[in-house]
């Protein structure tokens, strides 16, 4: 929901985080984007349904503590924010994810009170941004822990995302969605089609909801070549699905809940034995390993 004002920081020393929120725009140097007009257009469209990734996708407190450091941690955080540039995987993974530290080969989460705040300030630029609060959250990179979650439904979120295979769940207040079906055109080795199909079938065989996932690096010409083969490869993957689901709906996060929270049986309905046969097969193909 928003992103580092990087050059006022350099200004002040980075003394305190400071940001942009996506309703502002985008920080100097970047281009001003028409995103967050998109996104409410396609909502208005019933066709995008937003939910909340977190306030930043890496964490405030690793890329201060980064600044300061003054060995080489120091000095691979200092190459990135001299070029405005908050953050890459690749070079800063201490801070790469919000909820945790990772340094010293060792994945340390935030306290609560610093999670509360973290999802608190996403909580409150989500609704400036699209007029309601958030229903559903992912946590960046899958890290969360226990104060995660009471984070989280202190801000009242109602489902959390995860990665996993069952679908639909209750755990600890909210509703969870597990991610089962991975759909990264510019991860596979060109037969993500027929990968996401197959997987589809399995879930579907085990009487669990698909839920795809899919990453709009995918689709995004200015950051990589892939972007017309993933959209030919997402147009033909969704033609398969109803074509090989025709009874298959399309449902967001808030129509599965308001489902499940009411008990619909045209949604939900006990496993059947074969079902339950095949849920134990798939329970050994985790989610992780479709990336792989």
């Amino acid at each position: 929901m928003a992103n580092a004002d990087i050059r006022r920081m350099r200004s002040e020393g980075f003394g305190e985080f400071r940001f942009v929120p996506i309703t502002e725009g985008l920080p100097i140097p970047w281009a001003e984007s028409s995103l967050l007009e998109q996104y409410r257009s396609l909502i208005a469209d019933r066709v995008f349904y937003p939910g909340l990734h977190g306030f930043t996708h890496f964490s405030p407190e690793g890329m201060l503590r980064g600044w300061h450091d003054t060995g080489e941690y120091g000095e691979r955080t200092r190459s990135l924010l001299i070029e405005d540039i908050p953050y890459l995987a690749s070079v800063t993974p201490e801070y790469n994810f919000a909820l945790l530290d990772r340094s010293d080969r060792a994945e340390v989460y935030a306290d609560y009170s610093v999670q509360r705040d973290w999802v608190g300030r996403g909580v409150q630029l989500f609704r400036e941004a699209f007029g309601y609060p958030p229903v559903t959250t992912c946590a960046p990179g899958y890290r969360y822990n226990d104060a995660s979650f009471a984070a989280w439904v202190d801000c009242r979120i109602r489902v959390v995302q995860t990665p996993g295979s069952v679908g639909v769940y209750e755990s600890e207040r909210v509703m969870v969605i597990e991610r089962n079906v991975a759909f990264e055109p510019l991860l596979d080795d060109g037969q993500v089609v027929e990968k996401a199909l197959n997987r589809m079938r399995h879930v579907v065989a085990a009487g669990w909801i698909p839920v795809i996932c899919t990453h709009s690096i995918n689709y995004i010409s200015r950051y990589c070549a892939g972007r017309d083969n993933s959209l030919k490869c997402l147009a033909r993957f969704l033609w398969e699905v109803k074509n090989s689901f025709p009874e298959m709906r399309f449902a967001n996060d808030a129509d599965v809940l308001t489902a499940y929270s009411n008990r619909d049986t045209g949604w939900f309905r006990p496993a059947r034995i074969q079902e339950l046969v095949h849920r134990q097969r798939l329970a050994r193909t985790s989610f992780g390993d479709q990336l792989e």
